[in-house]
Order: C-alpha cells, then structure tokens, then sequence
C-alpha cells in the first residue's frame, strides 16, 4: 500500500520510516567518501573511497529519490 503525501507524490510506507529516522538521508556519508576521495593518496583509497561513495548514493536515491548534487559539495 502506498500513502497519498500530496496530490503529486506517492511514499512507499517503509520509506517514510526510514526518512525519520535519518532526516538527511545518507547525505553526511556520501560528504565522508568524497572528502576520503579528495585526499586519497594512492589508487587503492581512490578506489575504496569511489565504491563507497557510489554504494551511498545509490541507497540515497532508491530510499529518498534524486540527489540533489548541490548538497554534497
């Protein structure tokens, strides 16, 4: 069952559980990675650090929707 949020929005029920409980999403996270990228010295923390960053943005965009790229930088 899905809940009408307003007239253009549909939330699957578990999302909005998860919505309140992190408010940001996985936002700080993703900021982590990128900092951790940013500083990497070597190509195995690069490669480390873009995995995570990749598995946080996908678990960002199908609990909450888009990422606003806007956010993170």
């Amino acid at each position: 069952d899905y809940e009408l949020v307003n007239s253009s929005q549909y939330t699957p029920p578990h999302n909005r559980k998860t919505m309140s409980k992190y408010p940001d999403g996985y936002i700080p996270k993703i900021k982590y990675w990128k900092s951790r990228l940013d500083s990497a010295t070597n190509e195995h923390e690069k490669a480390q650090a873009a995995s995570k960053m990749a598995y946080f943005i996908t678990r960002h965009t199908s609990t909450y929707g888009p990422l606003d790229l806007t956010q993170i930088d």
